[in-house]
């Protein structure tokens, strides 16, 4: 170790830099969350398009089995069922509407630091860009490499290493304390 007296001038400099990881961590932590945020109102609206189609669906088989009805080729129970069958479409589609506008309100909270305080946020809808696509084939590498590369990306590591590191700054310094005097 260099002098022990500089000690609290290293262990500053120790410090700054873990300043600055935990900036890098929060800044990475904050877009993770938004983005997952984001991902989340993606496939809330892709199940609006679901249910939509689900929908018209069950509209195009009420509407055949009216017709079939009126000429006698179809019991009138299963227009009743078709139309149950609308019913419930409806109500999916309500449901999967109310869960994409909660989300987009989440996201513009996120997005926005006094979202309550912005009236005009309210008239403002997000729309997503992106759909969810499924790679067709997978990438696959070693597990090894995998541990290797996320031990190395994970900035807490490197924080804590940073504070392991000032604590033995110190305990040197304290120990060259305790030594005798002359």
């Amino acid at each position: 170790y260099p002098s022990v007296n500089d000690r609290y001038i290293r262990v500053a400099k120790n410090n700054l830099q873990v300043s600055d990881v935990q900036m890098k961590l929060q800044v990475a932590t904050t877009v993770s969350a938004v983005l997952n945020l984001y991902w989340d109102l993606v496939a809330f609206d892709d199940a609006v398009r679901i249910k939509e189609e689900a929908l018209k669906t069950a509209q195009d088989l009420y509407e055949g089995n009216q017709k079939q009805a009126a000429i006698g080729a179809l019991p009138a129970i299963e227009v009743t069922r078709a139309a149950a069958e609308v019913s419930a479409s409806k109500e999916d589609l309500l449901f999967a509407q109310t869960n994409v506008d909660q989300q987009e309100i989440v996201l513009k909270n996120a997005l926005s630091r006094n979202a309550m305080e912005n009236a005009w946020l309210d008239d403002v809808h997000i729309i997503p860009l992106d759909r969810i696509v499924l790679p067709r084939t997978e990438e696959t590498r070693p597990v090894q490499d995998l541990i290797n590369e996320a031990l190395a990306s994970r900035l807490e590591i490197a924080r804590n290493k940073l504070d392991v590191d000032s604590k033995q700054i110190l305990v040197h310094g304290d120990r060259n304390g305790l030594l005798p005097t002359l």
